[in-house]
């Protein structure tokens, strides 16, 4: 059960490193177009 855990936050967590860089890519493409 505790393995089960550590798996699932692992892949969550990646899920959000995924978006969080999906996001800031897209700030940056953004932030070309405004300049």
């Amino acid at each position: 059960m505790i393995l089960a855990n550590h798996l699932s936050r692992k892949l969550i967590n990646e899920k959000e490193m995924k978006f969080s860089y999906f996001f800031f890519f897209i700030g940056k493409n953004t932030d070309k177009m405004v300049n």
